[in-house]
């Protein structure tokens, strides 16, 4: 029976995890956009730097930056992504500050030590900043040609402050700037024009199959041992580690007639030196260390060709090898070893059920449609398709089943339709296997967009006619941390602390080697997938197999 989904069923739990992850969407928004991890490029007189690009050859590279005073931004509509790329997020003009963190490394360290111990001011002083680094994570849609890869300043009569912190990996240098100036842009930003991507044609023969995904969380549960000890969120003590005893004092006395540490703006993110955020510059604190998953198992995929025992190829970092459920090796899951002992990314995490629920309300509906099945068992050549719809899943009376065999018409929304993808893909054994394919983006409509390079997916139809796998590649580690990073709702709601997140980000990753910093971008991941049966309009059926996404309209 074919039934078209119209309004879905709501309840509280949906408002709830709905609520939820709007407040904490609006928390972060300004962080986002007015601090990032990741590179910017500093030019300072009479020093020359350690980078080899052409643009900011002899510039210095920096791991993380902070506009300490910034604009306002946009606000957020849930639910549906902005078709905008906002510009700078620094002070138009006069004075500010720029925190920005250094690794202790770098050969530049000691001259930039010495220029800021002397006291010295610079007169000027170039900065770059990513602009897509920068970029608030709920706006969608590729770079506009207006917008350059890098914003471009100067910042006039500066003088440095350069806190020390020994244990630190990072060190903090606060740019204290008299006025600004914007070189290569002025704007505030520019609408995207997203173009729906162009499917390859899809086999005319077999069957096909369609489900709606009720379940795409992180790949993180493989056994109830496999974390002897938990992560968890900062401690009183570590928000005074840096602070005399007389400070402390005074602060601990401030904070308590405001209800305490944890319950102020002025809490536990602000323990960086000079009450610095260590969220949105976590290099500037200790490592406090990081639970790892002590285990051998993890799901994914062999991503670098390597099983452990060779040389991994070009571009990729050794690293530790597990093998899966089902006795393959080499897998490649960094991912799992960063997030399967932080309890809000665990199965059963706030985080997990939180955004599990997001989708299943209604947010955002992806289909997985597979076709030219001549053999369910074993089968050289099928293909496997994602595509979008906004129609919400109906659940059953309880509300704690999503109703299979209900048709979810495929949006033509361009915020959409740009990440749909069609990949070659056989069954062996029943099991559905795609080629690698260049990257494939999964949006849920409200808490994540996230994008895998050499991607893959593996799945099974089960016996009852739903579908279970996994979907894999290399995950840009720093986006991730940019959306889970900077919030003060996610330490203590999620249990960990930013430091360590971050430094075990940066030991992890394993692939998207940048050929200019020799930085690794990329972390090896791996998600779990489910769906139930599910129909697309036979009037869209037909336009898809002629791979034309712009020519099919909801109706």
């Amino acid at each position: 029976m074919k039934i078209t989904a119209g309004t879905g069923l709501r309840y509280p739990t949906a408002m709830i995890a709905r609520a939820a992850i709007a407040a904490i969407a609006l928390s972060i928004s300004p962080g986002t956009a007015s601090a990032y991890v990741g590179e910017s490029f500093l030019q300072v007189p009479g020093l020359t730097g350690d980078v080899l690009s052409d643009k900011y050859k002899g510039w210095v590279k920096l791991e993380a930056q902070y506009w300490t005073n910034t604009p306002h931004l946009r606000p957020i509509t849930i639910g549906k992504k902005s078709l905008w790329f906002t510009g700078p997020q620094a002070p138009h003009e006069g004075a500010g500050k720029l925190a920005l963190a250094l690794d202790k490394h770098s050969p530049l360290l000691k001259p930039l030590m010495g220029r800021c111990q002397s006291g010295s001011k610079i007169a000027d002083l170039k900065y770059a900043e990513s602009a897509d680094l920068a970029r608030p994570w709920f706006e969608a849609g590729p770079r506009p040609p207006s917008i350059p890869a890098f914003f471009e300043y100067s910042l006039k009569d500066v003088s440095l402050d350069c806190p020390v912190t020994e244990e630190s990996p990072e060190q903090l240098f606060v740019l204290n700037f008299n006025n600004i100036k914007w070189l290569n842009y002025e704007g505030d930003g520019a609408e995207t024009k997203p173009s729906a991507a162009k499917l390859i044609p899809r086999q005319t023969r077999g069957q096909t199959k369609a489900f709606i995904v009720t379940w795409f969380v992180g790949a993180t549960d493989v056994s109830d041992d496999q974390c002897p000890v938990l992560n968890a969120g900062p401690t009183e003590d570590e928000f005074y580690r840096l602070m005399s005893a007389d400070e402390a004092a005074k602060v601990k006395a401030d904070l308590d007639s405001k209800g305490g540490v944890f319950q102020t703006p002025d809490g536990p993110l602000f323990r960086g030196p000079e009450r610095m955020n260590v969220c949105k510059l976590p290099g500037v604190v200790r490592d406090p260390g990081h639970a790892t998953p002590q285990s051998k198992i993890a799901r994914g995929f062999n991503l670098d060709g390597d099983n452990g025992t060779g040389t991994p190829r070009a571009g990729v970092r050794p690293h530790k090898n597990y093998l899966s459920e089902d006795g393959r090796i080499g897998i490649d899951n960094q991912y799992f070893t960063v997030i399967g002992c932080i309890p809000g990314f665990k199965h059963k995490g706030l985080l997990t059920m939180s955004h599990a629920e997001l989708v299943k309300s209604g947010a955002m509906s992806l289909i997985v449609e597979v076709s030219g099945i001549k053999d369910e068992q074993n089968d050289d050549s099928v293909d496997v398709t994602l595509l979008y719809s906004r129609d919400p899943m109906v659940r059953n009376s309880t509300g704690t089943e999503i109703l299979p065999k209900y048709t979810f018409r495929v949006s033509d929304d361009p915020a959409l339709t740009q990440y749909f993808v069609r990949v070659h893909a056989k069954i062996q054994n029943g099991v559905i296997t795609t080629q690698p394919t260049k990257q494939i983006t999964v949006e849920d409509g409200g808490s994540i967009r996230l994008t895998l390079y050499d991607a893959r997916l593996r799945l099974q139809i089960q016996r009852d006619g739903s579908l279970k796998g996994i979907i894999g590649g290399y995950e840009d580690w720093r986006e991730i941390f940019n959306i889970w990073g900077p919030s003060r709702h996610f330490e203590q709601g999620m249990n960990f602390q930013c430091p360590s997140f971050y430094n075990a980000f940066k030991r992890a990753a394993d692939g998207l080697r940048d050929p200019v910093t020799g930085d690794y971008h990329g972390i090896s991941a791996a998600y779990d997938i489910e769906g139930v049966p599910a129909f697309i309009p036979p009037a869209q059926q037909e336009a898809l197999a002629q791979a034309a996404p712009s020519g099919y309209k909801e109706r």
